[in-house]
């Protein structure tokens, strides 16, 4: 899509320090896991959405969602890390589906 087409472009044209320092001070590796306290999550209902060649991501929404007993887990054909820019109108439309139940 254009859209992706264009984030793809930003990222070739980016800094590549300021893209490597990005990546040590945010990349998942440096997050703490929060697997517990989502087991702790009182949502009515919570929508884990990866794109579908992204299977880390699914694996790690398959991971969280065994702890959420009201966790909904979908995966985005067509896309992989970033699908709402790879895909936006399927996304959005899933996105719009969960918020109205």
């Amino acid at each position: 899509s254009a859209g992706y087409a264009a984030m793809i472009e930003r990222r070739r044209r980016g800094d590549p320090t300021a893209l490597a320092e990005a990546l040590r001070l945010l990349g998942p590796g440096r997050q703490p896991s929060f697997a517990a306290a989502l087991a702790d999550h009182r949502a009515e209902s919570v929508l884990l959405v990866a794109g579908a060649r992204d299977t880390r991501y699914v694996e790690k929404n398959g991971a969280t969602a065994s702890a959420m007993p009201r966790a909904l887990t979908v995966s985005i054909l067509g896309a992989g890390h970033a699908p709402q820019v790879e895909q936006p109108t399927s996304t959005r439309a899933l996105v719009d589906a969960f918020l109205s139940t």
